[in-house]
């Protein structure tokens, strides 16, 4: 049996709590995957990806015709940056963000952290700089065990 977890939409077989955070919130699902929407608002349907077990939050390359035209050559990759247009290149807005609030270039190891989740929300009160992919991934690892430890607690 397949369960779906609605909290993060993440498949796992056997057990109907989530394996990736934890959840009770699942829900039994068939070998064929319930659909999911593209977050870009277009309304095609996403891919599941079997590997991960998780569906794609974009279409790749879905969303770029959409939001390329008539806005200055910005786009939403696969992954759910934006990205903006600048002497010929994209770049990411919340990397530029940064830059522009420190007034001076990123290094490339260091990393950009969208403090709410939302990756597209670039709002300088929602970035946090972080030195490098290690410092930044054990934020990351740090929060999502807290949180799988607070659903323990609750249940």
């Amino acid at each position: 049996m397949r369960f779906l977890c609605l909290d993060c939409d993440y498949i796992t077989v056997g057990l109907p709590k989530c394996g990736s955070c934890l959840s009770d919130n699942t829900q039994q699902v068939s070998a064929i995957h319930p659909t999911r929407k593209c977050k870009c608002g277009c309304g095609s349907n996403v891919n599941f990806n079997e590997k991960k077990g998780k569906y794609s939050e974009y279409l790749m390359g879905h969303n770029k015709g959409n939001l390329g035209k008539g806005n200055g050559g910005a786009i939403i990759n696969e992954k759910g940056y934006r990205k903006l247009r600048v002497d010929g290149k994209y770049q990411f807005e919340h990397r530029m963000v940064m830059e522009v609030f420190l007034g001076r270039k990123l290094t490339q190891d260091e990393q950009v952290h969208h403090v709410n989740g939302d990756r597209l929300d670039n709002r300088i009160e929602n970035l946090q700089l972080f030195p490098n992919a290690k410092a930044h991934s054990k934020l990351c690892y740090d929060v999502h065990q807290n949180h799988a430890m607070n659903k323990s607690m609750i249940t």
